[in-house]
């Protein structure tokens, strides 16, 4: 892959379209994967050259806040790729939240789905979770299993995260299960309008720039709150653990500020519930149960641990609900390895996505640069 692109000199418009020229651009794509990046354009090159190799069956939005030197590497990276892949590309420095809202605004597909920079989806099972949410309105978001995989393990090693699917017709009750036994549903697909809207309510309800956990947790509870949640036993993408990622940062501020961005939070999802058919009272009571330690930012960040009470409340509820179904093995109460059942039917594109990690944990350099293993 040689790069023929001249950095110096690249203005960055705000929205430029590079999939027009592509003679495969999916043209009849029903689904857009937005894929944020920022300052990371060897992450974004190792993307594209998996989906080079693998062409899905979706096109791409890539949502750039980069600052120009890494935002002109990116644009010259998608300009040398249009020719095998549908990719429209956005300059947006915005905070993550911020820069999403805007881009799904712009989207005309019926669909959509999230990719991290370091992730890779499989189009196969994303074709899957469209086909589910065009034969089922009830639910508002569709996705399978994603491994991690800790490159800086010895062969890698790789832990599946067990999501549940959350079918109960009550919006309540999915938002108990959801915030008891906690998965994330940000990279599931979407109808895009219901995306564009949660997101626009986290937006007003939230602020990224000071905490990344409060965001998550709206974005969660308002997926619940919107329709049900399935989960296919299937590999729908691999992840990758490195300590690069927004998760490192403290999950809250310190106080005072830590109280006020709670506040917003708690009075958003209040408002949320009650619109769905939840009383004010009961709205107030699951809020403050489950996310109340949010106030505390020495809880929320790790530092002392929450209230004994609180503890053994969750330990008995949790044990409850072994007891009362021992034999269920779709729920999220633990992560385990791996197993060769997992990739039944997908050991092709598995094997292929576990070697392009390994071989390049901190993403794909340009032609030339140290690290780059020869063609």
């Amino acid at each position: 892959m040689a790069h023929s692109c001249s950095l110096p000199g690249w203005g960055i418009d705000q929205t430029e379209s590079f999939g027009s020229r592509n003679p495969k651009s999916m043209t009849q794509s029903r689904i857009t994967c937005v894929v944020p990046t920022h300052h990371r354009p060897q992450f974004l090159r190792r993307l594209f050259e998996f989906y080079s190799n693998w062409p899905p069956s979706f096109s791409f939005l890539v949502v750039d806040s980069s600052q120009p030197q890494f935002a002109a590497e990116n644009r010259c990276l998608i300009d040398r790729v249009s020719g095998q892949l549908s990719i429209a590309y956005q300059h947006i420095e915005r905070s993550f939240v911020d820069k999403c809202t805007q881009a799904l605004e712009t989207l005309a597909t019926p669909f959509v789905v999230f990719c991290a920079d370091d992730d890779l989806l499989f189009s196969e099972t994303v074709q899957e979770c469209v086909a589910f949410l065009e034969q089922h309105a009830e639910f508002a978001t569709a996705l399978g299993y994603s491994p991690v995989l800790d490159c800086g393990r010895r062969k890698g090693r790789c832990q599946v995260g067990i999501g549940m699917s959350l079918e109960d017709p009550q919006p309540l009750a999915r938002c108990r299960q959801m915030a008891r036994v906690w998965f994330s549903t940000f990279y599931g697909v979407y109808r895009t309008p219901t995306l564009r809207e949660i997101f626009q309510k986290t937006q007003a309800s939230t602020d990224s720039q000071l905490t990344y956990f409060l965001p998550e947790m709206m974005l969660s509870q308002l997926s619940v709150l919107r329709g049900q949640v399935k989960v296919f036993p299937k590999l729908y993408g691999l992840r990758e653990f490195h300590f690069t990622n927004a998760g490192q940062r403290p999950k809250v501020p310190a106080q005072p500020q830590a109280e006020l961005l709670y506040r917003r939070f708690q009075e958003s999802l209040v408002q949320e519930l009650t619109e769905s058919g939840t009383s004010t009272a009961v709205a107030n009571q699951f809020v403050d149960h489950w996310f109340g330690y949010l106030r505390d930012p020495e809880v929320a960040n790790g530092r002392r641990k929450r209230p004994t009470l609180e503890r053994v409340q969750r330990f008995a509820s949790s044990l409850l609900r072994q007891l009362q179904n021992p034999f269920c093995t779709d729920r999220n109460l633990h992560r385990r390895f791996l197993r060769p059942s997992d990739i039944r039917g997908q050991e092709a594109i598995w094997n292929a996505a576990v070697r392009l990690m390994l071989d390049y944990p901190q993403g794909l350099p340009m032609a030339g640069e140290p690290g780059r293993v020869a063609a």
